[in-house]
This record gives structure tokens, C-alpha cells and sequence, in this order.
């Protein structure tokens, strides 16, 4: 009882700081009759924040948890350079229901666990054998969707695969995997709510995707597991004659182009197709983000005008930013960058609150929420005060219409022609952080890889732009 105690009067707590904090946030102009949907992406979950603990968390049920952390420690929110701690989570939750109470839907785009999950796990467990570091895997994936199933009680939910959720390691999703079947099995009553995705349970334990409807509306969410994609993927946990990115390319063909006219359809997946810019520039040689034959499929099956793309979500590289998919073609498709919670790589914890066309499909608007007063690294201080506020609004800020193609397309001249909405830009990349990944010096890199989706074309863009920094 007592336990639950402290679990209330943190969870009230948290919610008068956010309430306080937020003030007069921006919210978006008036418009046509939209919903409002939260997208989240990259959480990076790190139930070993405090090591003292793991072991209770280890002999505690799911629904333990929550008080558990209570018991530890007093300290300060995840500063840059970790993972999302249990307090990060909190705080996160309390500004996304802050911003929007009720939204019809909740993305939450991949990357659920810590990065070095089985190595931290083995460091801070007393019993740290295969069946223990499953079951732990297990939990942390349960705890999550029981705190954001509780937060949001009447959202549909759409979960996403990262290239960090698996039991085998980074870029080891393993298609039929006991992972993806206990993945499907809690997350299940949250993506199928309103009877949205009858096949979510089935469909992820056996490869990690899904089609999703939304009620009420006429949208269509393909949810692809794009881990299988990636340049960095090795199947070590698979089956050595299966060959899952073709399958994945196959079951992606076919979920494009149902019987019938395709009704307006998103394309959800954790990694984009692409260039990775930082990787780029620290390697010094061109990195794309997918293997060669998905980096030339996924891009023409997802602009295909009978396909219906109204919009491509990602996350992955946790910043704020855009690409368009097939620039210049007949048909081209805005490709949203979702910003993570976590803030390991230096940047802010945000989130997007987006307005959605529901007979569309277009992302009529959004407003970036974003925390500041982050610690640096090592230097954990409970007196900094943290705030999450409403950083900008699209419509606002770039004066857009909407985030469609042609939006963005207008955007991207716009970054390249005036230096005041680059430096915006800019900052918003990172959600405001005070350590900054794009810059003057290296803009073009990035700015190229927005709507240049192939080495080659990437490579062309940047040479083009005189004193660009160049891998």
C-alpha cells in the first residue's frame, strides 16, 4: 500500500510540475475537422539507471515495477549522453498527456530497449543467464506498454520494430523469433483497439509488420519492419536459408496495393531509406541506410501513385527533420523524421503533436514539444530545472500549409535560400539541445540527404555546394 502511495504522489507530482511548466504552449491555428495523434519514437528504455535495483525489477511482476523505482535513489532526469531512465519516461508521458490528453493515436516508432541491453543486463543482474535476460528483455518490453496503454487508455496504439529490439543483439531482428511473439502478444490489446488491426498478433510474431486501419477513418497504416533493410543487418538468430529483406521487400509490395483502389496510406517503419549523414561524415565515406536492394525498392514501391502514400514516418536517428521520397517524381511522399526521447546522442527528448486529415491522410500540422535543462553528461544535478514547452509549429514557423511533398519541397528551397530559417532549422534538429549535429560548416550534407536518397545522388547534391564539409 504504501508502495502505490509513493507511485501516486509521484505520478500527481510530475503532472502539476508539467502543467505549471508548459504555461501558454503554443497550439495550433484553427482548421478543418483533424485528429490529434502524438509521435514518439526511440525511447531507448534503460531499466538500469540505477543498478541497485535490477535485481528487484528481476523478481518483480510487470506491475511492480513502477514502485520499485521509487525505492531507488534520488536523482535527476537522463542527461545527454544516456538512455531514457524511469524518470525520463515519467516526464515524458506527463508532457505527452499535457499536450494532448486524448489523442486518437499514439506511433511510437521503434527502439523500445537501452542500447548494450544484454551487456548492461550481465554487468548489474546477479543471475544473468540466457532464460534470465529474456525474461528481463520481456518485461521491459511489458512495463512500457502497460505504462502507455495506462496513460492513453482509449488511443490506438501503432508500435514500430528498431533495430534495437531483439533479444539477439543491434540489427538482429529475427523474423519468427520468441521476441517479436512476446512483442505481439502485449502490445496486441493496445494496436487492436476499436478492432484496427485484427492480424497485429499473428502478423508481428512471425515477421515484425503489420497492416493497420484507423477507426473512423478511411487510413491505412502499413507498418514495415525495416530492420531486415538495413546495410547493418546479420540474421545470425534466424534461419540461415531464409533470406528476410526480400520477403520483407514482398510482403511491403503486396500490403501497397490492396484489392481494390489503394484509400490514403502511411508507411510506418523505424529506419528511413537514405543517406546517414553523421555516419557519413564521421566515417568519411557515403553510409546508406539500407542494403542496396531495399534502398532501390522500398523508395519506388512506396512512390507509386497506386500505392496512395500520403505520408512515410521514421525515426531512427533522433533528430527532428524531413526527406521527401521520389523528389521530383509525379508523386512524391513527405517522409517525417520522428525525434527520440531518449537524448543519448546529444540531442533534447521530443515529440511531435500532430493534426491529421482523417479523409486524407495529409499531416495537416504539427507542433514539436520538446525538454529542456538536461545535465550533461556525468553530471546529474536534481536542482536544473527541466521544462517540456511547445518548441515550435510547423504552420508557423516555415509558414506551410501542410506537411505534404509539396510543403516540404517549398521548405527545402527555403533552408538552402535564407540563413535565419537554417539556423531555426538548425536548432530544431536537435530539439533545442545545446550540443549541435548540424552547423553551418556541414548543413549541406544533411540538407542534400533530405531529398537525395541514393549515394549517388547525395554525392552529386554535396559536390555541387562549394566549401561543404565532405566525408
Amino acid at each position: 500500500m504504501l508502495s502505490s502511495l509513493f507511485v501516486f504522489a509521484r505520478a500527481a507530482a510530475a503532472l502539476l510540475a508539467s502543467l505549471a511548466l508548459f504555461g501558454a504552449a503554443a497550439t495550433p491555428p484553427p482548421g478543418p475537422p483533424t485528429q490529434r495523434w502524438l509521435l514518439v519514437s526511440d525511447v531507448h528504455f534503460d531499466p538500469f539507471a540505477d543498478p541497485t535495483l535490477v535485481d528487484a525489477l528481476a523478481a518483480t511482476p510487470v506491475a511492480g515495477w513502477e514502485a520499485v523505482f521509487t525505492t531507488g535513489a534520488q536523482r535527476g532526469l537522463s542527461g545527454y549522453g544516456t538512455d531514457a531512465d524511469d524518470a525520463l519516461l515519467d516526464s515524458a508521458l506527463t508532457a505527452m498527456r499535457v499536450a494532448e490528453p486524448a489523442p486518437a493515436v499514439v506511433l511510437i516508432d521503434g527502439d523500445f530497449l537501452a542500447h548494450g541491453f544484454r551487456s548492461r543486463f550481465e554487468k548489474t543482474a546477479r543471475v544473468h543467464d540466457e532464460a534470465a535476460y529474456r525474461a528481463f528483455v520481456d518485461k521491459t518490453i511489458a512495463y512500457l506498454a502497460l505504462r502507455f496503454g495506462a496513460a492513453f487508455p482509449s488511443a490506438q496504439f501503432v508500435p514500430s520494430i528498431g533495430n534495437n529490439d531483439s533479444y539477439c543483439g543491434d540489427y538482429e531482428s529475427a523474423p519468427g523469433s520468441p521476441f517479436l511473439a512476446h512483442f505481439a502478444a502485449v502490445w496486441a490489446p493496445l494496436a487492436q483497439r476499436g478492432g484496427a488491426a485484427p492480424a497485429f498478433r499473428n502478423d508481428v510474431a512471425a515477421a515484425g509488420h503489420y497492416v493497420s486501419g484507423v477507426p473512423g477513418t478511411a487510413l491505412r497504416l502499413v507498418v514495415a519492419n525495416s530492420v531486415v533493410w538495413s546495410a547493418h543487418y546479420d540474421d545470425r538468430c534466424g534461419d540461415p536459408h531464409a533470406d528476410p529483406a526480400q520477403a520483407e521487400l514482398t510482403w511491403l509490395a503486396a500490403a501497397l496495393h490492396p484489392a481494390g483502389a489503394a484509400p490514403p496510406t502511411w508507411v510506418v517503419t523505424h529506419i528511413p531509406p537514405g543517406i546517414d549523414v553523421y555516419a557519413s561524415l564521421q566515417g568519411k565515406t557515403p553510409t546508406p541506410t539500407y542494403a542496396d536492394g531495399p534502398a532501390a525498392q522500398v523508395p519506388a514501391l512506396v512512390d507509386a501513385p497506386a500505392a496512395n502514400v500520403t505520408a512515410f514516418i521514421a525515426g531512427h536517428f533522433h533528430t527532428d527533420g524531413f526527406r521527401i521520397v521520389g523528389a521530383g517524381s509525379t508523386h512524391p511522399v513527405p517522409l517525417l523524421l520522428v525525434p527520440s526521447i531518449s537524448p543519448i546522442f546529444g540531442n533534447a527528448p521530443a515529440f511531435f503533436d500532430a493534426r491529421v486529415d482523417p479523409a486524407s491522410g495529409t499531416v495537416v500540422d504539427a507542433t514539436a514539444y520538446a525538454l529542456s535543462g538536461l545535465p550533461a553528461l556525468g553530471q546529474p544535478d536534481p536542482s536544473t530545472p527541466t521544462t517540456w514547452s511547445a518548441e515550435y509549429t510547423f504552420s508557423s514557423a516555415y509558414h506551410l500549409v501542410a506537411l505534404d511533398a509539396k510543403g516540404l519541397t517549398a521548405l527545402q528551397h527555403e533552408l538552402a535560400d535564407d540563413a535565419d530559417v537554417r539556423a531555426s532549422f538548425e536548432r530544431w534538429f536537435v530539439s533545442g539541445s545545446p550540443i549541435a549535429s548540424m552547423t553551418e560548416a556541414n548543413w549541406p550534407a544533411y540538407w542534400c540527404a533530405d531529398a537525395d536518397l541514393t549515394v549517388s545522388a547525395w554525392q552529386t547534391c554535396l559536390a555541387q555546394q562549394p566549401g561543404a564539409a565532405k566525408p
